[in-house]
């Protein structure tokens, strides 16, 4: 929450701040902030999603590495980027995130990946390039952004705008929250697990 709450403090006075920060939490990524965080799940599958979409060898690349956005975005999603800095930079994002929607975020996010598309398909462990993400540069970044937008068929764009706030989205993708620490439960897909795993997932679950 503070990271999230940085921003706005950094831009505006405390009380315009205070309410910027409870609108944009409580109106438009509601999902977010539930214990569950449905919608940063949410967001994490629709990432994938649309990588293997927009950009297949790359996703297939690091797929093949083991890597889904669950290792690698998942404070980047849960945060709007706002874990990586400069502040500066950020601010420079939000503002059109805030001018064009919330959910573009998730494209932020391919953006940066493709700004280093070529150190990730060259390198023999690409997690370790992805550890950190290289510093914001928004101007590149929203260029990116707005083709990145124009290649997404209308469903899946469709998704994207309203997985924050509709909890459909989520059903809709087959992402099964649950608060139990068993491990078979927190499986929310299960297209990718090899046939032990989904045995032992079955017999778990009668």
């Amino acid at each position: 929450m503070n990271v999230l709450a940085a921003p706005f403090l950094m831009a505006l006075p405390e009380m315009e701040a205070f309410h910027a920060y409870s609108t944009f939490i409580w109106k438009w990524c509601p999902l977010y902030v539930q214990p569950t965080m449905r919608g940063v799940h949410c967001g994490l599958r629709l990432l994938d999603l649309c990588l293997r979409s927009l950009d297949p060898t790359l996703y297939g690349y690091l797929r093949g590495k083991n890597l889904s956005s669950n290792t690698y975005a998942f404070a980047s999603v849960m945060t709007f980027s706002a874990c990586t800095p400069p502040l500066s930079e950020l601010l420079l994002l939000w503002d059109y995130m805030f001018a064009n929607g919330i959910h573009l975020n998730i494209l932020f996010i391919i953006a940066q990946l493709a700004l280093i598309r070529t150190e990730l398909l060259t390198s023999a462990s690409p997690v370790k390039i992805l550890r950190v993400l290289p510093p914001l540069r928004a101007k590149e970044i929203i260029n990116l952004t707005n083709s990145l937008c124009k290649n997404l068929s209308p469903e899946l764009y469709d998704k994207l705008v309203r997985h924050a706030y509709d909890e459909q989205v989520s059903d809709q993708l087959g992402i099964r929250i649950s608060t139990c620490p068993n491990w078979s439960e927190q499986q929310d897909d299960t297209n990718d697990l090899p046939a032990y795993m989904l045995d032992a997932i079955d017999t778990m679950r009668k």
